[in-house]
C-alpha cells in the first residue's frame, strides 16, 4: 500500500502566521478524496462501517524535530479500529475540527472483524 499526503491549504496558511493551535488530533475515514482546500472535519462522505464512528479515532500528537535544513511536524504509531469492517481509501488528519491534512491511501484498504490500520508513520510535514 502506497499512501500519499497533503498538507491542507488553510493549516499551511495559519501555521506560517503563527496561528496554528495544537489540541487533540483525529483521523478520520472517507470514501471520496478530500480537496487540498479542506478547512475543518464534517461528516460529508465519511464512512459509515461495523466498529467505526464518525470523526474517526484519536491520534497522538505529532511531533516537531529536523531533518536537514528542514523543519519537520512527524506523526508515529498507528490508528486501529478493533473488530471493525471497514472499506476505505481517503482519510483526513485533523485537531479540534481544523484539517491539517488529507491522505489517499492508493487503493482501498478493508478489513472484516478484524483490526483496520492505518500507519502514522507514513505522514510527515516538512516545513
Amino acid at each position: 500500500m502506497t499512501s500519499s499526503a497533503k498538507w491542507v491549504t488553510p493549516a499551511r496558511k495559519a501555521m506560517l502566521a503563527g496561528d496554528w493551535k495544537h489540541g487533540t488530533y483525529y483521523l478520520a475515514l472517507f470514501r471520496e478524496p478530500l480537496p487540498i482546500t479542506t478547512a475543518k472535519y464534517s461528516a460529508v462522505n465519511e464512512i459509515k462501517a461495523q466498529g467505526y464512528r464518525a470523526g474517526g479515532v484519536q491520534i497522538a500528537s505529532p511531533v516537531v524535530g529536523t531533518d536537514g535544513d528542514f523543519a519537520v511536524l512527524q506523526f508515529s504509531g498507528m490508528a486501529a479500529w478493533k473488530g471493525a469492517t471497514i472499506r476505505a481509501r481517503y482519510g483526513q488528519i485533523y485537531s479540534d475540527y481544523k484539517t491539517l491534512l488529507v491522505f489517499d491511501l492508493g487503493e482501498d484498504v478493508s478489513s472484516t472483524n478484524d483490526t483496520f490500520k492505518v500507519h502514522l508513520s507514513d505522514f510527515a510535514i516538512y516545513l
